[in-house]
């Protein structure tokens, strides 16, 4: 997500991000940046009112003591509008929070300016290669396919228990995953790192 700050203050460039990237319509910058300013004049607004509140309340307090209920009445009557006032304004700024929440996830990053614009894999930049590309006599098969045939991974359980990004390793695949990370584990230590294994708080 976007710092609201960056959009403030070039939203041209977040703009010609999202052409460049042909993420959506431009036009959400300048709907965001209006959400944005109603948000702000609603919470101004809203700290002017909890000001004149405080000001109303800090006066019938006395007035209440000395027994001048009469006086205070209206004073108590206008605190009681003011803090339906506030209570409207404090559900305003919330509902546009929400709504540059909203806009902002619609969004995406800006890319550095080094980025070559393009809009089909064609036009991606390859900057080296390295190494020989292997050959197959056969069609290569994505690692989550790969990972279903030979029952690697679970993904579904995974994202059923703890969300997406977090699987299931089974069999080989867990086996490959402690082989992994053992061998990190070696790789640290040879290079004069201490291996601990702290307690796990239950």
């Amino acid at each position: 997500m976007l710092d609201l700050q960056l959009l403030r203050d070039d939203p041209e460039r977040v703009r010609r991000a999202i052409r460049h990237k042909n993420a959506g319509d431009p036009a959400v910058v300048d709907r965001l940046l209006e959400a944005d300013r109603e948000r702000r004049a609603a919470l101004t607004a809203l700290q002017t009112l909890q000001q004149q509140q405080g000001e109303v309340s800090r006066q019938i307090g006395p007035l209440m003591k000395a027994g001048r209920k009469d006086e205070a009445a209206p004073l108590l009557e206008r605190s009681n509008a003011l803090k339906a006032e506030i209570q409207s304004l404090q559900e305003a700024a919330r509902a546009h929070e929400e709504a540059v929440n909203a806009l902002l996830l619609e969004i995406p990053n800006v890319p550095h300016e080094s980025v070559p614009i393009g809009r089909t894999a064609e036009d991606n930049a390859i900057p080296f290669e390295w190494g020989e590309k292997p050959a197959f006599d056969f069609e290569a098969k994505p690692h989550w396919d790969l990972a279903a045939q030979h029952r690697l991974i679970d993904f579904e359980a995974g994202a059923k228990v703890t969300g997406a990004g977090f699987p299931f390793y089974l069999g080989q695949g867990a086996r490959l995953q402690r082989a992994l990370i053992q061998f990190f584990l070696d790789r640290a230590v040879e290079a004069g790192y201490t291996e601990v294994q702290p307690p796990l708080l239950v």
